[in-house]
């Protein structure tokens, strides 16, 4: 299968470079967005939340009983999702693992679903909003028109 993979997607010169950076360049950005949340989680320190501070709407997200699956901060698995969208990236830099590109559409759809099932439950259930949350939201928004855009180049 993934010789298959790599044989469709390698005839496509036009995802060599753009696309592995442009995929880095997003997986760091969530990395570093989810990895602040995970240590303020780990140092049980207070979530500051930059434009309301009247209200730490971002603490009471990050405190909430939906802030954890089996125990797991929601946090530690977006900085587990924007590992991989990274590791795809560089991969994805050499030639011969550009095939790597086909995993970001899934990927992307997958994050993007889960992230807008918080952003549902952010507004309506917890009526709090966590504004790291949602940048996490729009990234996975881009990754997804990136994840069409790679398909659409592909085809």
């Amino acid at each position: 299968m993934l010789a298959l993979l790599h044989r469709h997607f390698t005839r496509h010169p036009a995802l060599t470079t753009i696309w592995p950076i442009a995929i880095i360049i997003i997986g760091l950005l969530g990395f570093l967005d989810s990895g602040y949340l995970t240590y303020k989680h780990y140092a049980h320190e207070i979530l500051p939340c930059p434009i309301v501070e009247s209200v730490n709407t971002c603490q009471v997200v990050a405190t909430s009983i939906y802030s954890n699956i089996l125990g797991i901060p929601l946090a530690l698995i977006g900085l587990g999702f924007y590992t991989v969208i990274i590791l795809i990236g560089l991969l994805a830099l050499k030639e011969k693992y550009q095939f790597m590109l086909n995993f970001v559409p899934l990927l992307s759809v997958l994050s993007w679903l889960f992230s807008v099932r918080l952003t549902y439950l952010q507004f309506f259930v917890i009526n709090s909003v966590c504004y790291y949350c949602i940048f996490s939201a729009f990234l996975a928004t881009i990754l997804v028109i990136m994840g069409i855009m790679i398909i659409k180049k592909i085809d």
